[in-house]
């Protein structure tokens, strides 16, 4: 899931080329060191949970830094009815095709290795991943995240993608709902707003 963030941080999007942060691939390093360090975070939190107790705020790190790309992205362009249309297939270009190779794989894998009377709960979350909701199955179904992981649902993972897909589909209204409406006030309310409702 984490190769959805590509190409998005290449800097001119961001930063001028005489950035001494720039390298000759046009990306930023301090970006790509924050994603280095949330990789390492969330692999130590799964080899090693007792050592490294809060490495699961890595995958926040990498909310954070998928929210600040896109963002960015959005408010560096101008917004029409075909740059979002434009915004939603590339984003979805590079995440479907792998997600897709996902699930069909686990589907073959969890085939081969679960019993008959696993495959019903498999089936379910197959749904759910379909329509890229996992998240919301956790939280309509009032589970405890860690349950589920103790209950070795395979696509437990997969929340995570889904929780940025949707926000994939949510930011361009909010940029231009930003742009065209809220003057610098509006935006440290809007930005306080979200913030708290974090």
């Amino acid at each position: 899931e984490r190769a959805t963030m590509g190409k998005e941080d290449e800097l001119p999007l961001i930063l001028s080329p005489s950035s001494n942060r720039m390298k000759h691939h046009g990306k930023r390093e301090d970006l790509q060191v924050i994603r280095g360090i949330a990789i390492i975070a969330v692999l130590a939190f799964h080899l090693l949970p007792a050592a490294f107790p809060n490495g699961y705020l890595g995958v926040d790190m990498f909310f954070v830094l998928s929210g600040f790309l896109m963002s960015t992205i959005l408010c560096k362009s101008a917004l029409t009815s075909s740059s979002i249309l434009d915004f939603f297939v590339r984003r979805f270009k590079r995440i479907i095709p792998l997600y897709a190779l996902m699930l069909c794989a686990t589907t073959v894998a969890v085939v081969m290795i679960f019993t008959i009377s696993d495959m019903d709960n498999f089936m379910t979350d197959v749904k759910w991943a379909l329509a890229i909701a996992i998240n919301w199955q956790i939280v309509l179904r009032k589970v405890d995240y860690w349950t589920k992981v103790f209950d070795y649902q395979v696509l437990l993972h997969a929340w995570s993608l889904g929780v940025e897909l949707q926000y994939y589909l949510i930011v361009p209204f909010i940029v231009a709902f930003r742009t065209k409406f809220l003057g610098g006030l509006g935006r440290f309310i809007l930005f306080v707003a979200i913030f708290i409702g974090e």
